[in-house]
């Protein structure tokens, strides 16, 4: 199921790459879909969920003035959700300067210590 359980490995290179690469990122999630909300959705209500492949983590689509790159990040509770998405936007950016970058926190860790 497409999920916020099941992170997918990233390509090499790939947007998905940089932003894991960001300090406080600890997961990149697949986009939703309506296939996979119905798979959630079906889970709730007790029917078998519909299983469905992850897709790319950060999603890329054609908007008005250029391309969109969404991200939905999961992030560890000490480094700050909104300053981990500062950075990743700033780190697709860097890579994609002509892009509109979107960045949703989906989950934030809880740090535990040693």
């Amino acid at each position: 199921m497409n999920d916020l359980s099941t992170p997918v490995s990233p390509g090499t290179g790939s947007p998905t790459a940089t932003v894991l690469a960001v300090d406080g990122v600890v997961a990149v999630y697949p986009a939703p879909t309506p296939l996979g909300t119905l798979a959630a959705l079906g889970s709730l209500i007790g029917n078998t969920p519909v299983r469905e492949q992850p897709r790319a983590e950060v999603s890329v689509s054609a908007g008005t003035d250029g391309p969109v790159l969404t991200a939905r990040i999961g992030t560890r509770q000490d480094a700050g959700a909104a300053a981990t998405a500062r950075s990743v936007a700033d780190a697709l950016l860097l890579q994609h300067p002509e892009a509109q970058i979107s960045v949703k926190v989906s989950r934030i860790e809880r740090t535990v210590a040693p």
